[in-house]
C-alpha cells in the first residue's frame, strides 16, 4: 500500500482513534493472526487501523478485519520513512518484537502512545534476538519515553523484565485471542480426523520444546504424529523425529495451520495453537519449558484458567510423562470439550486482546526521531538484510556483521544518552 494512502486512512479518524500495528510479516503466522483479531476488533469499535509489515503472498489468507495494509518492500532503509511517518500520525503504535523489528523499537516513541509486545519464552528470546537487539530494547525500556511492554502471560513478566528492564508498571500481559473466523474452518482432505497427535508451529530449532513434547505424547501411545508448519529448520525437525526409535511421524510444510488443527484429535502446543484446538473441539496439551520441552497439563474445565494465564507454556512447571497425559486425556468428556470451547469464546475473545493493547500503550515522547538516529537505524537495517543473503562463512561478511552489530550498540547508547539528557 502506498504511504499516502495509508496516511490518508489513518488520519481520516479522530486523533484519538488511530491505531498502527507493526508486525514482521503480513503473511500467515501466530502473531499475524493475533493482531488480525486485534485489528478487526478495533475497526468494529470505530478506529482507523493500519497494519504495516513485510509484503507476503499469504496476506490474503489472514483475516485483518477490515484494517488497511501497508506492505513494506522489506526490512531495510526503504521502510524506515514509511514507518516513521505512520507512527507520528498514530494515536497508538503497537509493535510485535522480532529480530527484524527490534532495531526499530525507538521508532514507536514517535507515536502518541506506544507498546512493544514480546512473544516467546524468555530463555529462548535472548538467543533469538541476539545481544545487540536486546541492547536496543533495554535502551528504550530505560529511557523516559515510557513505552509499554506486553508478554503472553503473567509468568513471563518477571523474567522478561529482568532481561530487558523498565519499571513494573510498564509491563503487562496480553491474552491470546482466537480468531473466530478460523474456528469453523473445514477439515482439508489431506488432514483427516485420523491425525491423532498434531504439533502445529513454526519449524525452527528455537521452537524445539513443542516438537519434543508432541513426540513424547505420540510415542507414549504408539500414535502417529504430524508436525506441520514452515520454517528454516525443517531438516532439523525431521532428523530429531527420525532419531526417536519407533515413532510414526510425518512433517508437512504448510503455512496454514488452522485446517490441520481442525482435523486433529490431540494438539500439543502453546498460545494460539492451543486455543484454536480447543475452539475446534480437539484436546489440547500444554508444553512444559523445563529443559528442552516436555508434555504439560492437558486442558480441562478445571485447568483452563491456569493454562490460559500461562499461555499453555509451563515456565518452571514440572512436566508430565506421555503416559500420564493420556491417562488424563481419557477423563476428558465431550461435555468438557464443549465447555472448553465456550471458555475460549468468553476469555480469549478479540476484545480482551484489544483492551490489553489499549491499556498497555503508554504516553511516549511523540517527537520525530532526529536525523542522526534515523540514519543509523537505516544503516543497521540495510546491513542486517544484506548479510542474510550471503553465506556466513565469507570473511568480509563476518566483518560486516560485526560492524553492523556495533552500530546497533551505538544506537542503543545514543538513544539512552538522548533520553537521559531530557530527564
Amino acid at each position: 500500500m502506498p504511504i499516502d494512502a495509508a496516511l490518508d486512512h489513518l488520519t481520516a479518524a479522530a486523533p484519538d482513534r488511530r491505531l498502527l500495528i507493526i508486525v514482521h510479516t503480513l503473511g500467515l503466522g501466530g502473531v499475524s493472526v493475533l493482531y488480525g483479531s486485534v485489528a478487526g476488533e478495533a475497526v468494529r469499535r470505530g478506529w482507523s487501523v493500519v497494519v504495516a509489515g513485510a509484503a507476503d503472498a499469504d496476506s490474503a489468507r489472514v483475516d485483518w478485519g477490515g484494517a488497511h495494509l501497508a506492505a513494506l518492500p522489506d526490512w531495510d532503509a526503504r521502510s524506515l520513512p514509511v514507518l516513521d511517518a505512520l507512527a507520528r500520525a498514530a494515536t497508538i503504535t503497537a509493535m510485535a518484537v522480532t529480530p527484524d523489528t527490534a532495531p526499530l523499537a525507538p521508532l514507536v516513541a514517535s507515536s502518541g502512545r506506544a507498546v512493544l509486545s514480546i512473544h516467546g519464552a524468555p530463555d529462548l528470546m535472548g538467543d533469538w534476538l541476539g545481544p545487540r537487539r536486546l541492547e536496543v530494547l533495554r535502551a528504550v525500556a530505560g529511557s523516559e519515553v515510557h513505552v509499554g511492554f506486553m508478554v503472553p502471560g503473567p509468568p513471563y513478566l518477571a523474567p522478561q523484565r529482568a532481561m530487558i528492564g523498565g519499571g513494573p508498571d510498564a509491563w503487562s500481559w496480553m491474552p491470546h485471542a482466537a480468531a473466530g473466523a478460523r474456528h469453523a474452518v473445514a477439515r482439508r482432505q489431506d488432514a483427516p480426523a485420523t491425525t491423532q497427535v498434531l504439533c502445529a508451529q513454526r519449524l525452527a530449532e528455537e521452537k524445539r520444546p513443542g516438537v519434543r513434547a508432541a513426540a513424547e505424547v505420540a510415542q507414549a501411545a504408539g500414535a502417529r504424529l504430524t508436525v506441520v508448519g514452515v520454517g528454516r529448520d525443517v531438516e532439523w525437525v525431521r532428523a530429531y523425529l527420525g532419531g526417536r526409535a519407533g515413532l510414526q511421524f510425518r512433517v508437512v510444510e504448510d503455512p496454514d495451520l488452522a485446517p490441520w488443527i481442525a482435523g486433529a484429535e490431540v494438539v500439543v502446543g502453546t498460545g494460539l495453537v492451543a486455543l484454536e484446538a480447543l475452539a475446534a473441539g480437539a484436546c489440547a496439551v500444554g508444553v512444559s519449558l523445563v529443559g528442552d520441552g516436555h508434555p504439560w497439563a492437558p486442558a480441562t474445565p478445571a485447568t483452563w484458567a491456569m493454562l490460559h494465564r500461562q499461555n499453555f507454556a509451563g515456565l518452571g512447571e514440572q512436566p508430565l510423562t506421555g503416559e500420564e497425559v493420556w491417562r488424563r486425556l481419557g477423563a476428558v468428556t465431550a461435555a468438557d470439550r464443549a465447555a472448553l470451547a465456550a471458555l475460549v469464546r468468553r476469555d480469549a475473545a478479540p476484545g480482551a486482546a484489544l483492551d490489553a493493547v489499549l491499556a498497555a500503550a503508554r504516553p511516549a515522547a511523540a517527537r520525530p526521531l532526529p536525523r542522526l538516529t534515523r540514519a543509523l537505524l537505516a544503516g543497521v537495517m540495510s546491513g542486517e538484510r544484506e548479510r542474510r543473503d550471503v553465506p556466513p562463512y565469507i570473511e568480509e561478511v563476518t566483518a560486516a556483521r560485526d560492524w553492523h552489530r556495533e552500530q546497533a550498540g551505538r544506537l542503543a547508547a545514543l538513544w539512552a544518552e538522548r533520553t537521559a539528557a531530557r530527564a
